[in-house]
């Protein structure tokens, strides 16, 4: 693979001094794949940039940079990579890497491989890796809405409130769940669109149609337009009071909700799961990258036969909901019959969310 660079990559809608910034900080990303000597197929940049949709204000831009590495070998060399991003990520967090294995794109039908095909650029390599990616607005299975949900739910704002002071955690981020909900309804309707722009104008023409009403349909037209028009964004959120808690029950609300028009029922939230999980029949290959993933973590220790041959994503949704609804007997018997452990966090099940292939279909009996 040649030397990678970002030089052909647009930034000129960004401000100047921003371009400057995310450039240079995209160049230390790149730089730390010159270490890896294992085959690479193709980098992407993900996220944004291709439809020139970024949330960014005076201070800075609120999207980390996602560098895509497309590579067969990727178990082989993930450690080393996330060893690195640790290393560049120092002294502020600002870019992640994401492994994707070629093999597996022509199965991948979920919204983040969606996504990335629409929105995708390809920075180095093979420049049609892309289309190999088979996932459309219409074949993308409903249950793909409900992982949004959680990942948003875990990955975004428990993350923040694990990480971030509650007094500078601010509207743009919770925003960002909100945004996620919109995409979630869309993904489960079957009404997704390559850019943020067109699916803020779906959601509006659509939302009463989805049953939500007027109040979170506004807020979730906000978390829009934080990547379609920042500053129009910021003077609106003026007008709204936002907070995590608050995000966190609309999140586990829009979650119950379409579990509900998806298994006919309107049990509770962990009965639902229960009945979904009976539905869903274990990914014995990805739960063995899942668990190589997994063998990083200090604080727990993987049970090889349990999760490669038992796990299903409902067990790790569970644990999502049990988390908030501070329920840590049920958490941990959940826990224990994947995982050697002895104490919990909710730094944990934020690693173990993380570690979860987002790229694999979740398959329904």
């Amino acid at each position: 693979m040649r030397e990678i660079s970002s030089e052909q990559l647009d930034l000129s809608f960004l401000p100047q001094e921003l371009e400057e910034k995310v450039r240079d900080n995209l160049e230390k990303a790149l730089m730390g794949l010159r270490r890896i000597k294992w085959p690479i197929k193709a980098i992407v940049l993900g996220g944004g940039y291709k439809h020139k949709e970024l949330s960014y204000n005076k201070k800075g831009v609120g999207s980390d940079i996602d560098l895509f590495v497309f590579s067969n070998f990727i178990p082989f060399f993930w450690k080393k990579l996330l060893e690195t991003q640790k290393e560049i990520n120092k002294p502020k967090h600002f870019f992640h890497y994401r492994g994707v294995i070629p093999l597996f794109l022509s199965k991948s039908e979920t919204f983040w491989a969606y996504r990335l095909k629409q929105e995708g650029i390809v920075l180095e390599g093979d420049k049609n890796i892309l289309q190999k990616i088979q996932a459309t607005s219409e074949n993308i299975p409903k249950i793909e809405a409900i992982r949004i949900l959680f990942q948003s739910l875990v990955v975004w704002l428990k993350l923040a409130e694990t990480t971030i002071p509650k007094e500078k955690i601010g509207s743009s981020l919770i925003l960002r769940n909100y945004l996620n909900i919109g995409e979630s309804y869309l993904t489960f309707f079957g009404y997704l669109k390559p850019s943020y722009k067109e699916r803020m104008k779906e959601f509006k023409k659509r939302f009463q149609e989805f049953g939500i009403e007027k109040e979170l349909a506004e807020k979730i037209v906000l978390g829009y337009l934080t990547k379609v028009s920042p500053e129009q964004a910021t003077q609106e959120c003026e007008k709204y009071q936002f907070s995590l808690s608050q995000a966190k029950k609309d999140c586990l609300e829009a979650t119950n909700n379409l579990l509900s028009i998806y298994l006919k029922t309107n049990t509770s939230l962990v009965e639902k799961l229960d009945l979904l999980g009976r539905e869903i029949r274990p990914k014995h290959l990805f739960n063995l990258f899942f668990f190589n993933f997994l063998r990083d973590l200090k604080e727990i220790k993987p049970k090889f036969l349990p999760i490669v041959f038992r796990f299903k994503i409902t067990d790790l949704w569970k644990m999502a909901v049990y988390s908030e609804i501070e329920k840590e007997e049920e958490l941990f018997e959940i826990l224990k019959r994947y995982f050697k452990v002895q104490k919990f966090s909710d730094e944990i099940l934020i690693k173990i969310f993380e570690a979860h292939p987002s790229f694999s279909t979740v398959e329904i009996t």
